[in-house]
């Protein structure tokens, strides 16, 4: 295998590499602002609250 192939496969691979830690960082900070909104939601509709501390 010739280096510059080695280094556009690595190179390729590191690019999709971080894209896809992107995305994924996308869609935990999404379900984690949908679970903080659907908790609260739901102990403000029961009429829960808790001491401040």
């Amino acid at each position: 295998m010739k280096r510059k192939t080695l280094d556009i496969g690595m190179s390729t691979g590191g690019v999709l590499l971080a894209g896809l830690a992107i995305i994924l960082g996308f869609v935990f900070q999404a379900n984690a602002n949908f679970a903080t909104s659907y908790v609260r939601d739901q102990l403000s509709d029961q009429k829960i609250s808790f001491p401040a501390v």
